[in-house]
């Protein structure tokens, strides 16, 4: 099972770094603009399910403490204001 859950952290770290590189100035669309957040969900949310590997070192279960939490945090932050951007673009398709 712990094998599943890197892929699936490492897949979210991937596709997050590839939104954020992939270029967007010459987009028709009007929500590439705040395309980053979820890139940006992906990187943090990829980060905090790649973590399962730091538990094994000794001596990172404090750090580990502290950062899993404000990393879950920031990520599902970054989903929510990309959801919330994306449906006030979606409703005001003339202003975004």
């Amino acid at each position: 099972m712990e094998i599943i859950m890197e892929f699936y952290g490492l897949s979210f770290l991937f596709l997050g770094l590839l939104i954020l590189v992939w270029p967007k100035q010459n987009s028709a669309y009007s929500f590439a603009r705040f395309l980053w957040l979820l890139g940006a969900f992906g990187i943090a949310h990829g980060t905090f399910e790649g973590m399962e590997l730091w538990d094994e070192m000794p001596g990172a279960a404090s750090a580990l403490s502290i950062i899993e939490p404000v990393l879950l945090l920031a990520s599902y932050l970054f989903l929510f204001e990309f959801g919330r951007r994306l449906t006030l673009c979606s409703l005001n398709p003339g202003t975004s």
